[in-house]
């Protein structure tokens, strides 16, 4: 379950980034806020629980 709640959030992240580079560049910035989306979802997925120890100081 939350697997699927992560997938829902980082999904529903890259629908608001590709709408406001829509909104914003036309077809070239969604393609564009659409890279930077996977980006961001990629490292949040893969490298969140170590942001989160450092930001904590829990080691």
């Amino acid at each position: 379950m939350n697997n699927f709640k992560a997938l829902l959030l980082m999904s529903g992240l890259s629908v608001l980034l590709v709408l406001l580079g829509n909104a914003v560049g036309g077809q070239s910035g969604a393609i564009l806020f659409f890279v930077i989306s996977l980006g961001m979802n990629f490292f949040s997925y893969y490298y969140s629980d170590k942001l989160v120890i450092k930001m904590t100081r829990a080691l």
